[in-house]
């Protein structure tokens, strides 16, 4: 049974490494660890980046913006592959053996999809306020942070809700026990709950967390919470590897004038300086003003893959992908959108694309690549804004497929009949670089295009 692990974190450099190093020990192979930052302002991003960016088992999260443990949370969940879902609070710990217990338990009762564990309780600042909360979580033990959660019950109860900053696993908890959830606890203290005077619940007045308590439970007793798309939002999917020298530039495209955007990166086991970029453009704030940033760092999984990933991070009504070598044109963004308003029967609004040398190429280079001196159009993910419901048609990108997969997905599409409307103008400045397989070797891409037509036509026979 595979695991995914996930600890949020805030301004957490100064202990985070004692969770994690907890943790690590309790992973098999086929297991991972999914440490998101939220918007960290310590340099706890960076510290990550440089303990742990090399460990294939760990994946690294970060958001420009601090929205709360619950968004936090959401963003691990919505990464992990895992058929189990662990937590741990950036400042706790798991004592060994936690996850075999919990696994094994798991095991033996089948029906259960939720497994706790005892816990106990260390003051690491003493205080009257952390001395008053050690005595009251002997009594307050069901919680997130020692859970062990399958993967399907977020899709029968949903995600946790973001408008909650405190209590939102209580509540989260009480929807799922109102659902009828089966839950089931290992008594032993396997989960090492660390105190701070200046943690969240430290924090706490005893008035405001009785009140946040039985605000909680009323919340919790409903059906599951839907998860809508913001009808406002606009989501530019960035999959990155191995493109320090052109990223920069096309972030510094994803400009819009009149659309609220959000930019989700994800950067696939790149083995240049492609994180550091990343992570100058999060942390210096190098992107247009107004765009809120989510960053991935993982493993090397492949394009479509990386793609997959961006979509679930997701949360617009509209979604356009761009690849991290190629940049948009001034207004492409703007005019895309604007034609999907007025264009409500259209899935997808496909827009014109320009090929251009890449300046860093030398004469030599450059004329050994042949390009294509006109606009044309084709079915690039640059070159098409799409409505969410385009995926919940035809579902996400085909992860075996090494390249095409846009093609592929793209013929998905003319497959089920949706509207496509096309549009004249220029969004899309694609780049010829050498490092660009599919560009230059064009025997290779043609080879890949009819092996996925063979299939295609094969499966249609079928």
């Amino acid at each position: 049974m595979s695991v995914s692990v996930i600890v949020p974190v805030f301004n957490g450099k100064e202990f985070i490494d004692r969770s994690v190093s907890s943790i690590l020990p309790e992973l098999g192979q086929d297991d991972e660890l999914i440490l998101v930052d939220d918007g960290s302002t310590d340099g706890t991003f960076g510290m990550l980046c440089g303990r742990f960016s090399t460990d294939k088992r760990i994946l690294l999260a970060a958001r420009s913006e601090n929205n709360g443990p619950a968004a936090a949370r959401n963003t691990g969940i919505r990464l992990s592959r895992g058929e189990w879902i662990a937590f741990c609070d950036a400042d706790d710990e798991w004592l060994p053996g936690k996850l075999s217990a919990q696994l094994r338990y798991a095991a033996e009762y089948p029906e259960v999809q939720i497994v706790l564990t005892g816990e106990e309780t260390v003051c690491d600042d003493e205080s009257a306020r952390t001395g008053k909360l050690q005595e009251y979580a002997r009594n307050d033990t069901v919680h997130f942070r020692n859970a062990l959660i399958r993967h399907d019950v977020f899709e029968r109860i949903g995600l946790m809700d973001e408008s909650m900053r405190i209590r939102e696993d209580t509540e989260w908890l009480v929807r799922a026990r109102t659902a009828g959830v089966r839950m089931g606890s290992v008594p032993d203290p396997l989960y090492r709950r660390h105190l701070r005077d200046g943690g969240l619940s430290a924090n706490a007045s005893e008035e405001g967390r009785k009140e946040r308590m039985l605000s909680a439970f009323a919340r919790g007793i409903r059906e599951k919470k839907p998860e809508t798309a913001d009808a406002e939002l606009l989501s530019i999917l960035v999959p990155v590897y191995n493109a320090d020298k052109y990223v920069g530039e096309a972030v510094s495209s994803c400009k819009a004038l009149h659309r609220k955007c959000e930019l989700v990166l994800i950067n696939d086991g790149s083995s240049d300086g492609s994180l550091s970029v990343l992570r100058r453009l999060l942390s210096d704030r190098l992107y247009p003003d107004g765009l809120s940033v989510t960053l991935v760092h993982r493993k090397h999984k492949g394009q479509a893959s990386s793609r997959n990933d961006a979509f679930r991070l997701s949360r617009g009504k509209y979604l356009l992908y761009l690849d991290a070598d190629d940049y948009f044109t001034p207004g492409a963004i703007d005019l895309m959108a604007d034609t999907a308003d007025k264009s409500p029967e259209a899935f997808v609004i496909s827009a014109m694309c320009r090929d251009f040398l890449s300046p860093d190429l030398t004469e030599e280079e450059s004329s050994k690549l042949k390009i294509n001196p006109d606009p044309y159009r084709r079915m690039l993910a640059g070159c098409m804004l799409m409505r969410r419901s385009v995926f919940e048609q035809i579902g996400t990108y085909d992860e075996t497929m090494a390249t095409s997969e846009t093609a592929q997905w793209v013929m998905r599409i003319r497959d089920a009949g949706l509207s496509i409307r096309e549009i004249g103008e220029v969004t899309l400045m694609r780049r010829y670089h050498n490092g660009n397989l599919g560009r230059v070797n064009r025997e290779a891409q043609m080879n890949s295009y009819m092996e996925m037509i063979r299939l295609r036509l094969k499966n249609r026979k079928g």
